[in-house]
C-alpha cells in the first residue's frame, strides 16, 4: 500500500498573500496584447488596460504546477471589499492598563476568523466549478439558483467573498465509495493494531504481529518461526532450512552448529545445552559452542549451591584438564 503520503508544510500568511497577487505577463496571440496570469491561483485578467484593473472581472483558468522562472512578473495590491474600505481598525496603546478593551479585541478577532471561515464554508457547499473544453477557463456553477428552464445559474466570474480555492470542481458519486471522502478500501488497511509487536526491550524482542488483510496465502510464511527458543534444535539435523522471520518479511535459516546451540541455551537452559553436548560426540564445533555457552551465561544455582547440571559441567571440565587420557580434543580442553 506504500507509505502514508505527506501533508505539505502549511504557507504563512505573507507567502498566501504574495502567491494570490503575483501576476505573470503573457502574450495573446489571437488578440496582439499581453495578459496577466497568476501560476499560482489560476486568475486571468484579459484585456490591454492596465490602469483600471477590476479583478472581480477576472477569469480563472488551471494554475500551473511551477511558476515560470522566465516571465517578467508584477505585483497587484490585493482587492478591496466594501467592508475595508474605511480603514484598519487602531489599536490602542495602553491595552496592559485596560483590560476589558484587551478581551473586546480579542473577542473581535476570533469572531472574524469564526465568520471567514464559515463564509469559505458556504461558498464551497453552494456553489462548484467546471472546466469549458472550448475556451480552458472554469465558469462557476450556483446550487441555490436555477434558471427557468431548471438548469443552474452559471457565470464566468468569482463570487466576491470567496477567496481563490475555496469553490473546487464536484467529485463524481462513486458506488464504491463506502468511506464517502474519496478514499477506498482497497487504498487503506482495515485491520486495526501494529504490524509489530516488543515484549522487552532489545532488537531480537520484536515479534510480527498476524494480519489478515490483503496477504496472500504462503506456507512458508505461516509456519515461518520468529525466536530462537522455537527451533526445535532435537529433531530437526544439521543444514535444514526452516523459515525464519527477519522483521517482518519470512526468509530462510540454516540449521548451523551455532544455530543448535544457541537455542538450546535460550533462558539460561544447561540442561537442553548439556544434553546436546553429549548428543553430538562426533561434532566438535558443535560441542566448543556448547563450552562457550556455558562460560558466557549465569552458573545455575539451587538455594545458592550448585545445581546438578552445573556440578556435572564442572565436574567435566575439570577432570578433561586433570586426566591426560581424557577423550576430549585438544581444542576442547583448550577451550
Amino acid at each position: 500500500m506504500g507509505p502514508p503520503k505527506k501533508h505539505p508544510p502549511v504557507k504563512k500568511t505573507n507567502q498566501r498573500t504574495y502567491e494570490i497577487n503575483c501576476f505573470e505577463y503573457r502574450w495573446n496571440g489571437t488578440e496582439g496584447h499581453y495578459y496577466l496570469f497568476n501560476p499560482f491561483t489560476g486568475e486571468t485578467i484579459l484585456g490591454a488596460n492596465y490602469e483600471n484593473i477590476n479583478r472581480h472581472d477576472s477569469m480563472w483558468a488551471k494554475p500551473d504546477k511551477v511558476p515560470s522562472k522566465e516571465a517578467y512578473t508584477i505585483q497587484l495590491y490585493h482587492e478591496n471589499y466594501k467592508s475595508r474600505t474605511w480603514g484598519v481598525r487602531p489599536m490602542p496603546t495602553n491595552l496592559k492598563d485596560n483590560h476589558n478593551q484587551s478581551a473586546t479585541i480579542c473577542q473581535s478577532i476570533y469572531r472574524g476568523h469564526l465568520a471567514r471561515k464559515d463564509l469559505r464554508h458556504y461558498y464551497s457547499e453552494r456553489y462548484y466549478i467546471k472546466i469549458c473544453p472550448f475556451s480552458g477557463y472554469y465558469y462557476f456553477v450556483d446550487n441555490y439558483k436555477t434558471t427557468r428552464d431548471g438548469s443552474a445559474v452559471v457565470t464566468w466570474h468569482k463570487p466576491l467573498l470567496a477567496i481563490a480555492g475555496d469553490i473546487k470542481e464536484p467529485i463524481p458519486f462513486d458506488p464504491d465509495d463506502h468511506m464517502a471522502d474519496g478514499y477506498k478500501y482497497s487504498m487503506r488497511p482495515f485491520d486495526k493494531g501494529p504490524y509489530l509487536s516488543q515484549e522487552h526491550l532489545g532488537k531480537g524482542n520484536v515479534t510480527r504481529v498476524p494480519q489478515q488483510g490483503f496477504l496472500i496465502e504462503s506456507d512458508w510464511r505461516d509456519n515461518a518461526i520468529s525466536r530462537n527458543e522455537e527451533i526445535d534444535f532435537i529433531n530437526l539435523p544439521l543444514g535444514t532450512v526452516i523459515p525464519f522471520f527477519d522483521g517482518i518479511k519470512a526468509s530462510s535459516l540454516t540449521i548451523t552448529h551455532y544455530v543448535q546451540v544457541r537455542a538450546a541455551i535460550c533462558n539460561n537452559d544447561w540442561d537442553a545445552t548439556l544434553k546436546l553436548w553429549d548428543d553430538q560426540p562426533d561434532q566438535i564445533l558443535t560441542r566448543l559452542y556448547c563450552l562457550h555457552s556455558f562460560t558466557k551465561t549465569e552458573v545455575p544455582l539451587d538455594n545458592g549451591s550448585l545445581t546438578f547440571t552445573g556440578g556435572e559441567v564442572l565436574k567435566r571440565i575439570v577432570s578433561s584438564l586433570e586426566n591426560t587420557h581424557s577423550k576430549c580434543s585438544v581444542l576442547e580442553t583448550c577451550m
